[in-house]
């Protein structure tokens, strides 16, 4: 196997995996490598959540899982190797394992949040930034239920700036009932806080 290739970060790398990515894949059951998985990027910043891997339910059992669809679950990706041959997926015991790209199907976190009944959650900070960039000053959003977890919240787009994914969003008042939602606040979230993600989505639905 070719080595592996130098960390960039977490957007980056996903971006590089996705531009080398040819359509169609192997089903069969996952290749788990079992060698240390490389370091951190030099960034020092923590490994983000970049999505979920789709592999066959019966090879899911010794590996961290979200759901990305109703009662269908996946392997949670936490980093990308060599060009996107490898992906870095969470383990059940907080360990992580190497994968094999051609093993399942890749989704990543900006297709997850799109057309979904998405919210910002408990990891976000409860402020917007007029601008996708860390240089534009974050600004408090008012009205929120102080022991609300989960914020209700519209994907209007992305954007990669330096590197990093900032989401454009609505903060809605409600999400589930049947009248329509009044738009509270908008600005632009940055995707990750920690390498959790700020914004999530209920894949069973309301």
């Amino acid at each position: 196997m070719p080595p592996l290739a130098a960390w960039r970060t977490p957007f980056q790398a996903l971006l590089a995996a996705l531009a080398a990515v040819t359509s169609g894949c192997d089903r069969g059951t996952p290749a788990v490598r079992a060698d240390t998985p490389p370091p951190l990027p030099p960034s020092g910043a923590a490994d983000s959540l970049l999505g979920l891997f789709v592999v066959p339910a019966e090879s899911l059992a010794r590996f961290e899982t979200r759901e990305h669809g109703y009662e269908e679950a996946s392997a949670v990706v936490y980093g990308i190797a060599d060009e996107g041959r490898w992906l870095l997926v969470g383990l059940r015991d907080s360990g992580r394992a190497w994968m094999r790209r051609d093993a399942g199907e890749l989704l990543p976190i900006e297709a997850l949040l799109r057309d979904r009944l998405t919210h910002l959650t408990e990891d976000w900070d409860r402020s917007l930034r007029f601008a996708p960039h860390a240089g534009s000053t974050p600004q408090a959003v008012r009205g929120l239920a102080r022991d609300a977890d989960d914020v209700p919240a519209r994907l209007l787009g992305t954007r990669v700036v330096d590197g990093r994914l900032w989401l454009e969003v609505e903060v809605l008042d409600r999400i589930c009932e049947g009248d329509t939602p009044e738009i509270v606040a908008y600005g632009w979230v940055p995707a990750w806080t920690g390498g959790k993600p700020t914004m999530w989505f209920y894949s069973r639905g309301c």
